[in-house]
């Protein structure tokens, strides 16, 4: 799963560069159509939604967000898009629906796996925006701009010994460890820190991720999250909303943290490394990189 992300994600500004320098006006729109790549945002309340969601926050925003992956282009002209809309929660008002589908332009019209949400949208290379209708019949906008900072969307494991890992559409990694554990009643909450690292870019050190279950089952699951930059906002369910079923998993940011502090940042890295020696191989190829 987590290769079938990775391939051909990169942008294809050069191509289109090319198309729109060699073929003027009569064929703009065939350059306008290889946008590809990894972006996240927000979704928007609108005026013709019937029922405010109770859980969002004033003003226009909507508690849910987004994440969009666009592979290049294939033998025949078509792209895979792949839509996450999720609002991190978990319970009947929760929202989490999963879009994808192949296009050959730069717009798209897409039914949840769920089929119970319908997203309408375009892409450039500089945004991606849309109007999805969800279960409940709320309609948001969504705004996604391209990742950056960490940002994307990820997929993390849950590993034996208290520990995650994950990879984003388009290659940053995360390192974790569950530093809580409380269970109230059905609810468990396990409470996650760790990294989020970019080769050439960013390393991100975040604290007070949490995972909540609801009639855990033991098992180490997978979470499809949306992660913005920076570490600002998680959120995220159990992978099985791609098959378009309910998940008993929900993350969500509520009292997370990124770490700025020099001596806690050092602190998690080095916990971290002993477990992923990786981390320390991506740390040597940062600085390598610099000194060229």
């Amino acid at each position: 799963m987590i290769s079938t992300l990775l391939q051909g994600l990169r942008l294809a500004a050069p191509l289109a560069l090319a198309l729109a320098l060699l073929c003027p006006g009569e064929h703009v729109s065939a350059a306008q159509a290889v946008t590809s790549g990894e972006f996240v945002g927000l979704a928007y309340n609108t005026a013709a939604a019937p029922d405010p969601d109770p859980k969002d926050p004033p003003g226009g925003a909507a508690d849910e967000i987004v994440a969009v992956v666009v592979n290049d282009p294939g033998p025949t002209g078509g792209r895979i898009i792949r839509v996450y809309i999720c609002d991190g929660e978990v319970g009947a008002q929760s929202d989490a629906e999963w879009f994808t589908g192949s296009i050959a332009g730069d717009s798209f019209n897409l039914t949840s796996a769920s089929g119970d949400a319908r997203l309408q949208g375009q892409l450039t290379e500089t945004a991606v925006t849309g109007t999805a209708t969800l279960a409940d019949g709320r309609t948001v906008n969504l705004r996604a701009v391209p990742a950056s900072a960490g940002a994307g969307l990820f997929e993390i494991f849950y590993l034996p010994n208290d520990l995650l890992t994950g990879v984003s559409a388009s290659g940053a990694t995360l390192h974790g460890h569950i530093v809580n554990e409380t269970v109230q009643g059905a609810v468990t909450t396990r409470t996650v820190e760790g990294l989020i690292t970019v080769l050439g870019g960013p390393t991100i050190a975040f604290t007070g991720l949490q995972g909540v279950f609801v009639n855990d089952t033991g098992t180490d699951p997978q979470v499809t999250t949306i992660v913005l930059p920076n570490a600002t906002q998680f959120k995220g369910r159990g992978a099985e909303i791609k098959a378009g079923l309910k998940s008993n998993l929900g993350w969500n940011s509520r009292i997370l943290r990124v770490l700025r502090e020099a001596e806690e940042i050092a602190r998690l890295k080095k916990e971290l490394s002993d477990t992923f020696p990786e981390l320390d191989r991506v740390a040597l190829e940062a600085e390598r990189r610099v000194l060229e």
